[in-house]
């Protein structure tokens, strides 16, 4: 099953068996519910992952202990992307392994690890900001991904590049690109 088709089976398992109503959705609500994962937050992620301490960290799944750790000190929109990225992993990933989440593995040119990541990336865009409610919200109130990040729980940029990757935009608007740019130390 590929990314977007398990993002919304998750997506309509959680708001069918649990009525829950989105957006947003409740992502650590359906982290417990669906896949019995706790999320818990820390500070520094490294020990956590047995990770090298000049490593830095956005999130990490343990399998094995049944939980995702996201770093305490990034914004709610986010540690929430993290989590649903994390969903991501478990469900189309976890061999029992621990998944490590770093800038470098989304950003390396190794094929199995970009692919993972860019897998769990398209699932948690999906989960967060189901294509269907985005197309519905876009086509009413236009396509501002500020207006709608504040609705669907997400930053400015994941909404922005939802809005790209769905056609509404042709490219990020420059001052979310300049954020984009800060964080990969452009």
């Amino acid at each position: 099953m590929d990314e977007v088709t398990a993002a919304r089976e998750a997506l309509g398992r959680f708001c069918g068996t649990y009525a829950a109503s989105v957006p947003p959705v409740d992502v650590e609500e359906l982290a417990a519910s669906l896949c019995c994962l706790r999320v818990r937050a820390a500070d520094d992620l490294g020990p956590i992952a047995g990770a090298a301490p000049s490593v830095p960290l956005s999130g990490v799944l343990l399998p094995a202990r049944w939980e995702i750790w996201v770093r305490r000190d990034e914004p709610a929109p986010r540690r929430r992307f993290t989590v649903a990225h994390e969903v991501g992993h478990h469900l189309l990933h976890s061999d029992g392994a621990a998944v490590l989440c770093r800038p470098s593995d989304v950003e390396t040119v190794q094929g199995d690890v970009r692919t993972r990541e860019r897998e769990a990336n398209r699932f948690a865009a999906e989960l967060l900001m189901p294509e269907a409610m985005v197309r519905e919200a876009a086509d009413r109130d236009g396509p501002d991904p500020i207006a709608l990040s504040a609705a669907f729980g997400v930053s400015d940029v994941a909404m922005g590049f939802r809005l790209v990757t769905l056609g509404y935009l042709e490219a990020l608007p420059v001052d979310l690109q300049a954020e984009v740019d800060r964080w990969r130390g452009v």
